[in-house]
């Protein structure tokens, strides 16, 4: 495991385990539930400190509950 893999950020999830959940749910933006979803988990990645890859933070992707 390396340092970037680490889950000491808080979240329990390893830099590498929020890339895949990202990129699996990003997948699905063609539905906004799914982007919905998808705009809260990288809001909640950067707060762990991950940056996530391609992903735009617009309050349309993450506002909606």
């Amino acid at each position: 495991m390396t340092s970037q893999d680490s889950s000491a950020n808080g979240s329990g999830l390893t830099k590498t385990e929020w890339e895949l959940l990202l990129d699996a749910i990003r997948a699905y933006n063609h539905n906004a539930d799914y982007r919905t979803l998808h705009g809260k988990l990288a809001i909640l990645a950067k707060a762990s400190g991950v940056r996530p890859k391609g992903a735009a933070l617009t309050s349309g992707e993450a506002g909606r509950t």
